[in-house]
């Protein structure tokens, strides 16, 4: 039997040609659509919490970080077990889920809402929660600095990353962007003693009334004949003057009091945890997470 199939084949070698060329296309055309990726798709049972608590003890950090933590932690059903080291200035516990779980999204949502909550943890304490998943891992890096001759600064390095993410973040298969590096602008006000002894300002009054100035609120709806309509008050700062005007206080005479008058406020930026180096010098790292079904190369390229 198995003679007459080789006689068939060796007879008619159009045939054979034929099913040959068909079997090399196929293979070919697969190659090109096999999704390609660095990680499989699975999903990993563990979760890091780390928190950093500057200036204490190990023995601090146990009482009043390590035990708050897992206190919350054994009320929390699918957690196979945990393990916590405290160390100066901070303590990382790591979560590892019990392996029969059918879903473990569930699990870590609960430990990741109860971290969140958590009353017992000190105020001057900071917690980062990591889900060990590589699908959040990032498929490509790219670094950013300012060199030295340029004279563009930090701000404009910042206003350059923006840039970039915001433009990465409409690539096919791009899901996020972190950045390392980078901190938000803000506005630091420097108060003047004497101007407040001068004025008879308290501390209190300035920050109430810089917060009466910067709202956004909704106020109910409103319902019209054109339909129902949403009312919100917005005051929002959009530049740094609009700080400087905000009215402290007023008399009847119409005299004001403005923050400039007993303060002064200049443009900066967030206080940093982490400083990012690129090639000695400081700037930001950009890290590019993928899409779950996203192809790596294609990703990459584009």
């Amino acid at each position: 039997m198995l003679n007459k199939f080789f006689t068939y084949f060796s007879e008619n070698k159009t045939i054979t040609r034929l099913i040959l060329f068909a079997i090399i296309s196929l293979g070919v055309l697969s190659a090109y659509q096999v999704h390609r990726d660095l990680f499989p798709s699975t999903e990993m049972d563990r979760v890091l919490v780390s928190v950093y608590y500057p200036g204490s003890s190990p023995e601090d950090i146990e009482l009043n970080v390590v035990v708050p933590i897992e206190d919350k932690l054994k009320g929390i059903a699918g957690i196979d077990e945990y393990v916590s080291v405290a160390f100066e200035d901070g303590a990382r516990t790591w979560i590892e889920l019990d392996e029969d779980l059918v879903n473990t999204q569930k699990v870590k949502d609960e430990i990741f809402r109860e971290m969140n909550n958590l009353p017992e943890l000190p105020y001057e304490a900071e917690m980062v929660l990591v889900d060990a998943n590589p699908k959040l891992k990032s498929v490509y890096t790219i670094g950013l600095r300012v060199k030295e001759t340029s004279k563009v600064g930090m701000q404009g390095l910042y206003n350059f990353v923006d840039q970039l993410e915001h433009g990465l973040l409409k690539v096919e298969g791009v899901s996020g962007v972190r950045k390392e590096g980078y901190t938000e602008p803000e506005v630091h006000i420097f108060l003047d003693p004497k101007k407040l002894d001068e004025y008879y300002l308290s501390f209190n009054e300035i920050i109430d009334s810089i917060k009466a100035e910067n709202v956004r609120e909704t106020g109910g709806t409103l319902q019209g004949v054109s339909g129902e309509k949403n009312i919100v008050t917005i005051g929002r700062f959009q530049d740094l003057l609009d700080v400087k005007n905000v009215i402290i206080r007023s008399s009847y005479d119409g005299k004001r009091i403005y923050l400039s008058d007993v303060a002064q406020v200049k443009k900066g930026f967030k206080e940093k945890d982490v400083d990012t180096r690129i090639n000695g010098s400081l700037g930001v790292a950009i890290s590019i997470v993928k899409k779950e079904n996203a192809d790596i190369i294609k990703t990459v390229i584009t």
